[in-house]
Protein backbone atom coordinates (compact mmCIF):
# COMPACT_ATOMS: atom_id res chain seq x y z
CA UNK A 1 0.00 0.00 0.00
CA UNK A 2 1.28 3.70 -0.62
CA UNK A 3 0.43 6.58 0.24
CA UNK A 4 -0.11 9.94 -1.89
CA UNK A 5 -1.27 13.01 -2.05
CA UNK A 6 -3.79 13.58 -4.42
CA UNK A 7 -5.15 16.72 -6.04
CA UNK A 8 -7.37 16.93 -9.13
CA UNK A 9 -6.56 19.43 -11.89
CA UNK A 10 -9.91 20.73 -12.63
CA UNK A 11 -11.30 24.04 -14.23
CA UNK A 12 -11.11 26.04 -17.29
CA UNK A 13 -7.78 25.56 -19.06
CA UNK A 14 -6.84 22.23 -16.87
CA UNK A 15 -6.96 18.23 -18.26
CA UNK A 16 -9.36 16.86 -15.73
CA UNK A 17 -6.81 14.67 -14.74
CA UNK A 18 -6.07 13.65 -11.06
CA UNK A 19 -2.63 13.22 -9.79
CA UNK A 20 -1.57 11.49 -7.22
CA UNK A 21 2.00 12.00 -6.16
CA UNK A 22 4.94 11.95 -3.09
CA UNK A 23 6.41 14.08 -1.17
CA UNK A 24 10.34 13.30 -1.79
CA UNK A 25 13.36 12.35 0.27
CA UNK A 26 16.13 14.75 1.13
CA UNK A 27 18.33 12.06 -0.70
CA UNK A 28 16.09 12.58 -3.46
CA UNK A 29 16.29 15.96 -3.36
CA UNK A 30 20.05 16.02 -3.41
CA UNK A 31 20.06 13.82 -6.35
CA UNK A 32 17.92 16.38 -8.00
CA UNK A 33 19.93 19.00 -7.52
CA UNK A 34 22.88 17.07 -8.84
CA UNK A 35 21.16 16.56 -11.95
CA UNK A 36 20.35 20.21 -12.33
CA UNK A 37 23.98 21.02 -11.88
CA UNK A 38 25.11 18.65 -14.30
CA UNK A 39 22.75 19.98 -17.08
CA UNK A 40 23.31 23.92 -17.07
CA UNK A 41 26.41 25.40 -18.81
CA UNK A 42 28.72 27.93 -16.95
CA UNK A 43 26.47 30.50 -18.49
CA UNK A 44 23.56 29.53 -17.45
CA UNK A 45 21.36 31.61 -14.33
CA UNK A 46 20.19 30.84 -11.34
CA UNK A 47 16.83 30.56 -12.81
CA UNK A 48 17.44 27.99 -15.35
CA UNK A 49 18.87 25.91 -12.50
CA UNK A 50 15.65 26.01 -10.30
CA UNK A 51 13.96 25.36 -13.51
CA UNK A 52 15.48 21.95 -14.53
CA UNK A 53 15.55 21.23 -10.68
CA UNK A 54 11.72 21.72 -10.24
CA UNK A 55 10.76 19.95 -13.72
CA UNK A 56 13.20 16.89 -12.75
CA UNK A 57 11.18 16.87 -9.51
CA UNK A 58 7.60 17.64 -10.52
CA UNK A 59 8.56 14.36 -12.67
CA UNK A 60 10.15 12.14 -9.82
CA UNK A 61 7.33 13.08 -7.34
CA UNK A 62 4.55 12.01 -9.74
CA UNK A 63 3.21 8.96 -9.47
CA UNK A 64 -0.14 8.01 -10.57
CA UNK A 65 -2.27 10.21 -13.12
CA UNK A 66 -5.72 9.53 -13.88
CA UNK A 67 -7.49 9.60 -17.29
CA UNK A 68 -9.79 12.71 -17.12
CA UNK A 69 -12.03 13.35 -14.98
CA UNK A 70 -14.71 15.92 -16.34
CA UNK A 71 -17.52 16.64 -14.00
CA UNK A 72 -19.76 19.19 -15.04
CA UNK A 73 -22.26 20.62 -11.78
CA UNK A 74 -25.99 20.83 -11.87
CA UNK A 75 -27.34 24.62 -13.10
CA UNK A 76 -29.06 26.31 -10.80
CA UNK A 77 -32.54 26.01 -11.09
CA UNK A 78 -34.35 29.35 -11.13
CA UNK A 79 -35.59 31.22 -7.82
CA UNK A 80 -33.48 28.36 -6.11
CA UNK A 81 -34.10 28.47 -2.16
CA UNK A 82 -30.52 28.88 -0.49
CA UNK A 83 -31.27 25.43 1.48
CA UNK A 84 -32.20 23.72 -2.37
CA UNK A 85 -28.83 25.21 -3.35
CA UNK A 86 -26.91 23.85 -0.11
CA UNK A 87 -28.44 20.10 -0.74
CA UNK A 88 -27.10 20.68 -4.66
CA UNK A 89 -24.09 21.67 -3.84
CA UNK A 90 -23.55 19.09 -1.86
CA UNK A 91 -24.72 16.48 -4.28
CA UNK A 92 -21.99 18.13 -6.67
CA UNK A 93 -19.27 17.37 -4.22
CA UNK A 94 -20.43 14.22 -3.79
CA UNK A 95 -20.89 13.18 -7.52
CA UNK A 96 -17.28 14.72 -7.92
CA UNK A 97 -16.02 12.43 -5.06
CA UNK A 98 -17.46 9.32 -6.39
CA UNK A 99 -16.60 10.09 -10.06
CA UNK A 100 -12.63 10.75 -9.39
CA UNK A 101 -13.07 7.40 -6.70
CA UNK A 102 -13.83 5.87 -9.64
CA UNK A 103 -11.07 7.42 -12.11
CA UNK A 104 -8.92 4.83 -13.82
CA UNK A 105 -4.93 6.08 -13.02
CA UNK A 106 -1.97 4.59 -14.77
CA UNK A 107 1.26 4.32 -13.34
CA UNK A 108 3.91 6.53 -14.44
CA UNK A 109 7.57 6.77 -14.20
CA UNK A 110 10.01 9.73 -14.04
CA UNK A 111 11.83 8.43 -17.74
CA UNK A 112 8.20 8.48 -19.34
CA UNK A 113 7.35 12.30 -18.01
CA UNK A 114 10.68 13.74 -19.04
CA UNK A 115 9.51 12.76 -22.54
CA UNK A 116 8.19 16.27 -23.23
CA UNK A 117 6.02 14.47 -25.70
CA UNK A 118 4.36 12.05 -23.19
CA UNK A 119 4.32 15.07 -20.85
CA UNK A 120 2.15 17.46 -23.73
CA UNK A 121 -0.20 14.26 -23.62
CA UNK A 122 -0.66 14.44 -20.34
CA UNK A 123 -0.62 17.93 -18.86
CA UNK A 124 -1.09 21.11 -20.51
CA UNK A 125 0.18 24.97 -19.55
CA UNK A 126 -2.17 25.26 -16.52
CA UNK A 127 -1.53 21.63 -14.93
CA UNK A 128 2.61 22.36 -15.66
CA UNK A 129 1.83 25.69 -13.28
CA UNK A 130 -0.48 23.61 -10.63
CA UNK A 131 2.63 20.97 -10.90
CA UNK A 132 5.25 23.13 -10.54
CA UNK A 133 3.90 24.76 -7.31
CA UNK A 134 2.90 21.64 -5.84
CA UNK A 135 6.50 20.51 -5.68
CA UNK A 136 7.81 23.95 -4.95
CA UNK A 137 4.72 24.17 -1.82
CA UNK A 138 6.12 20.40 -0.51
CA UNK A 139 9.92 21.29 -1.28
CA UNK A 140 10.85 24.00 -0.54
CA UNK A 141 11.17 26.49 2.14
CA UNK A 142 9.28 29.80 1.64
CA UNK A 143 10.77 33.34 3.03
CA UNK A 144 7.83 33.95 5.30
CA UNK A 145 8.34 30.22 6.64
CA UNK A 146 12.00 30.88 7.27
CA UNK A 147 11.20 33.96 9.20
CA UNK A 148 9.15 32.68 11.09
CA UNK A 149 11.21 29.74 12.46
CA UNK A 150 14.01 32.09 12.56
CA UNK A 151 12.61 34.79 14.59
CA UNK A 152 11.97 32.12 17.27
CA UNK A 153 15.62 31.46 17.66
CA UNK A 154 16.71 31.93 21.01
CA UNK A 155 20.78 31.92 22.09
CA UNK A 156 21.60 29.46 24.86
CA UNK A 157 24.74 28.26 27.10
CA UNK A 158 25.50 24.52 27.31
CA UNK A 159 28.17 23.73 29.85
Amino acid sequence: MSEFHQIHLAGRGFSGRVVRYVTLSPEEIEQNERFAQSSITPTSTYAQYMAVQTRVGMERMIKQVSDPVIFEPLAAPPGETPEAAQKRLADDEASLMRAIADAVFHEVTPEQLGEPENWKKLFGTRDTRVLMAAYRMEHEVSQTELDAIMGKKVEVIVD
